[in-house]
């Protein structure tokens, strides 16, 4: 017999190997087989087929079976073929970005295993009334030992699992906790083991907690715009696999997901619920866990690897989570039962994954996945992508628009700030207009809040020798490296690349090396510096710890910040009193991929940021406006 087999390599088609007659019964399509690949290297390999056809060359013997475990379902193979061919990559590429690497053992090295605790449990000898008590009236010279006893019998219910004769409900006690329980040391706990009545054993234990958050609320009910919505989606799935929700933020579409997610449940079916950051899955997974409790699953790259492997090995599993929360790289996990595909913020860029290979977009993966799972899918979005927004127009997609807010509440109002003409009359010192000012001190003095945000990571955009013009440059993608300050280091954005910050000009050997343009880092200074009895912080990918804080709100000893400077639009919950500002620096050695189209849905995020904040919030647009394509407008532009 002979397997065709997947191997995490960036080589075409798949590699045939032959069965052993021992390793027969074990290896299954799915499963994961160790092979030989090349003089010496030895892959984890998943079969795609078992034949029994012949090759027309010397074929090479698997190695070994790690386990009788399917990995690879045959709906998620086809997504697999799908991706390869449609992104221009190979098997071996997307299955070495869908499978965790926890699960692909390289030249006979083991990268994931279980965790475990230490746990103690009852000998089967003292599992008896009689012969307990006996031993137990014995110790009483050893109190600390008879101690330890006392207290696992109270912890575990070993008298009620004598008295029915079952010890199936004695409850599993840890070493810490019966250490914990008794206060003594390891030497007490050896020597209750010496005399036989207790013995240690290792248990498996799960590394992601599943009992934090009670299941303590119950499905909400609807506004009548809400109800209205979620009519019409449904009636939409009646003739449309896809739908668009159209709502603006804040108009509750998340608790219409939340009902849709419940009626899917109801219905046996799977759902998987992808967002484009990992700020808004931390944000939204406390909230729907309490609601449908253990049946949710959390998938993304901020999980250790040995964390993913648990939550895939449970996807392919016979009892998988019922709802899956994650990011770009949750499409790549299997389902049984698919019914239900949402994509919240559909127009984020970050769902494209630009390197490495495969280079796919999870949106629309997600959409052909859901198709061949015969799946509904919705999208949600205040501000469509293009491509999106004219297939429901257009009708190949269903379209729903929701245009009214939860609890009626109205647009920010909206003040433009030209910084072209006041730098021009020489009024600005830095990064903020004189009106912006005026108004943070304003709001400060009464108590409020204030979210700044500057859509730059970092010190400085740009560093650039003022003698020569040398500017650093990535080796791999060839744009401008950003200043990270606090780190001493140029970054680039796009790949990763880092090198520590240069004392002199390589070119010119100068040592006048300046900055150009304000990243959240230098916002961050800069409000300290001029409000230093307020406290700062800022909320960025690199000043965003974790675990811990997703949002990093909180400023000196613990209390809520009071400035909040953020790198992309506020999200759910994000503060009170808002006055946004958007710096446009120079961008000439940052040429953002699809920036002309991705900046109305930016600007329009932060134009409906009103629905987060009290009544009277304000919005100031800070740019260099010269073709004043904004000025004077009282409302945010639609599509």
């Amino acid at each position: 017999m002979y397997a065709d087999c997947i191997v995490p390599l960036p080589l075409e088609g798949v590699f045939t190997y032959n069965v052993p007659a021992h390793l027969g019964p074990m290896v299954k399509v799915g499963s994961r087989v160790n092979v030989p690949f090349g003089p010496k290297k030895q892959y984890t390999a998943l079969v795609t087929a078992l034949h029994d056809r012949r090759p027309d060359y010397t074929t090479k013997d698997i190695i070994d079976v790690p386990d009788g475990e399917i990995m690879l379902l045959p709906g998620q193979l086809r997504l697999w073929q799908w991706v390869a061919e449609y992104y221009m990559c190979t098997l071996g590429e997307v299955y070495k970005a869908a499978i965790p690497s926890g699960l692909k053992e390289k030249d006979g090295v083991v990268r994931y295993r279980p965790k475990t605790v230490e746990c103690v449990r009852i000998t089967k000898e003292f599992f008896d009334a009689t012969r307990l008590n006996s031993t137990l009236a014995t110790m009483h010279s050893a109190p600390k030992q008879l101690l330890v006893m006392t207290r696992y019998i109270e912890l575990s219910g070993l008298g009620a699992a004598i008295t029915l004769n079952n010890p199936s409900i004695l409850k599993e006690i840890t070493r810490e906790e019966i250490l914990k329980a008794a206060s003594c040391s390891m030497s007490v706990l050896k020597a209750v083991c010496g005399r036989g009545l207790l013995e240690e054993y290792e248990k498996t234990v799960e590394r992601i907690p599943t009992d934090t958050i009670p299941t303590s609320l119950l499905l909400q009910p609807l506004s009548p715009a809400q109800q209205r919505a979620h009519d019409e989606i449904m009636a939409q799935w009646a003739g449309h696999d896809v739908c668009l929700l159209h709502g603006v933020t804040s108009s509750g579409k998340t608790e219409i997901y939340i009902h849709l997610i419940s009626k899917a449940l109801a219905e046996g079916k799977q759902v998987l619920y992808m967002l484009p950051e990992i700020v808004l899955t931390s944000q939204l997974t406390d909230r729907l866990r309490r609601v449908f409790g253990d049946r949710l699953g959390v998938y993304h790259s901020r999980y250790t690897d040995a964390e993913r492997v648990e939550v895939y090995r449970k996807q392919v599993s016979d009892h998988p989570y019922d709802i899956i929360v994650g990011v770009r790289s949750s499409v790549l996990l299997p389902f049984h039962r698919l019914g239900l595909v949402i994509v919240d913020e559909e127009h984020e860029s970050s769902f494209k994954q630009s390197e490495p290979a495969p280079r796919y977009h999870g949106r629309n993966v997600a959409l052909m996945m859901a198709r061949m799972a015969g799946a509904k899918t919705l999208l949600g979005t205040a501000t469509p992508s293009v491509e999106i927004y004219h297939n429901a127009r257009t009708g190949k997609y269903g379209y729903v628009s929701l245009t009214t807010r939860y609890g009626s509440v109205s647009l920010p109002e909206i003040i433009p700030v030209d910084l072209t003409e006041l730098k021009r009359k020489k009024m600005m010192s830095g990064p903020f207009s004189p009106l912006l000012l005026g108004e943070m001190r304003a709001t400060l003095e009464r108590g409020e809040q204030i979210i700044l945000f500057q859509n730059r990571r970092g010190f400085a955009p740009v560093m650039e020798c003022n003698v020569c013009g040398w500017v650093p440059r990535c080796p791999h993608c060839d744009v401008g490296l950003t200043l990270h300050q606090r780190s001493a280091q140029l970054v680039c954005h796009y790949c990763g690349f880092s090198t520590p910050m240069p004392l002199h000009c390589p070119q010119c050997e100068g040592d006048r090396l300046g900055s150009k343009g304000y990243g959240t880092e230098r916002i961050e200074d800069e409000l300290s510096h001029l409000f230093p009895e307020a406290r700062v912080a800022r909320m960025d990918l690199t000043g965003n710890p974790w675990p811990g804080d997703q949002y990093r709100r909180q400023g000196r000893e613990g209390e809520p910040a009071e400035c909040l400077c953020n790198s992309r639009q506020p999200h759910r919950g994000a503060g009170r009193q808002v006055l946004g500002t958007d710096h446009h620096g120079r961008r000439g050695h940052h040429p953002p991929p699809h920036y002309i189209h991705r900046r109305p849905g930016d600007k329009e995020q932060q134009w409906h940021i009103r629905d987060r904040v009290l009544p009277d919030g304000r919005l100031y647009p800070e740019g260099l406006y010269r073709n004043a394509q904004w000025r004077g407008r009282e409302s945010p532009p639609r599509l």
